[in-house]
């Protein structure tokens, strides 16, 4: 094989390379960032719990003027443990569907809610003389399960219910739960190319180092130029969520991958160019050990 073939079939291979780095990079970045640990761990580290708590006690307070209920009536029986027990239990019931495992069907009790209301509903039909009857019944176990609907709302910090509904997290969890899979593929896809290359270069496998380095530049300089744009333009802060907690979430966790891709993605950079120092330095002792060959049989002719 001439140069000029080799290098070109060292560039094809070296372009599958690059994307082949780029994908267990980044498919790494998704196996370690996106998990329920982190997940919950964003949503305490933001107080998302207490911005739940505030933005139900604002509800409450604006509706009292149509409900004729005072915000009190829940917003005493509510604290933030509760809230944060149900934050946490929608962000571990996502991720149980997306690693295709069926999550729990929890219902959320909390008496000293159900009793205010009740006793609201109670003193209201006394002070006005209505009857007790099934109609009013009707009524307050309405408003009960409204109540629960709107707080459970509140908590789905990440809107899984509402993926899940659509069937947004099914699709993404054949993705998802077989990212290891894929992970695995892609490693094997590059060992396969190194193994191309070294044949390739045969004559002199040192090129295997200088194409290695470079597709490692390369492929850390598309993701980590799109990664850096959207942290220092930060992009994630225009989006239009009018509920404070969800906000916060979404934006907190797409900022956190962000910085993970382009933190990983620097790193590939930097692997690379000490992989083209190592090529370098190994390329110059070829030569320089060529050199001295060439001296000893200078010598050995001359004499």
């Amino acid at each position: 094989m001439n140069r000029a073939s080799t290098y070109l079939f060292s560039l094809f291979l070296s372009v599958l390379l690059v994307f082949s780095i780029l994908g267990t990079a980044l498919l790494t970045v998704v196996d370690f960032t996106i998990t329920p640990e982190n997940a919950v761990a964003l949503t305490q580290e933001n107080s998302i719990d207490q911005k739940v708590y505030d933005y139900l006690d604002k509800l409450y307070k604006d509706r009292y003027y149509t409900s004729g209920i005072p915000a009190g009536v829940y917003m005493e029986a509510i604290d933030n443990n509760w809230l944060r027990e149900i934050i946490e239990a929608d962000i571990n019931d996502g991720f149980e569907v997306l690693n295709e495992h069926t999550a729990l069907e929890r219902k959320f009790k909390n008496e000293e809610l159900e009793n205010n209301i009740r006793n609201f509903f109670s003193n209201y039909a006394d002070s006005v003389g209505a009857e007790k009857d099934e109609v009013y019944d009707r009524k307050v176990n309405a408003a009960i399960t409204n109540a629960y609907s709107i707080i459970e709302s509140a908590c789905d910090v990440f809107k899984v219910r509402s993926l899940q509904q659509h069937g947004v997290i099914s699709k993404v969890a054949k993705l998802y739960s077989r990212t290891s899979l894929f992970t695995t593929v892609l490693v094997s896809v590059m060992l396969v190319i190194a193994l191309f290359l070294m044949f390739i270069n045969r004559r002199d496998t040192t090129y295997v180092l200088y194409w290695a380095g470079i597709s490692s530049i390369i492929a850390g300089i598309i993701g980590a130029v799109p990664s850096t744009c959207l942290l220092f333009t930060k992009f994630y802060d225009s989006f239009s969520i009018k509920q404070p907690q969800i906000y916060t979430a979404y934006t907190s966790a797409m900022y956190g991958f962000t910085s993970a891709v382009a933190a990983v993605m620097v790193a590939l950079i930097v692997i690379g160019v000490a992989v083209l120092v190592l090529y370098s330095v190994v390329w110059g002792f070829k030569e320089q050990n060529k050199e001295l060959r060439a001296l000893q049989d200078n010598k050995l002719t001359d004499k």
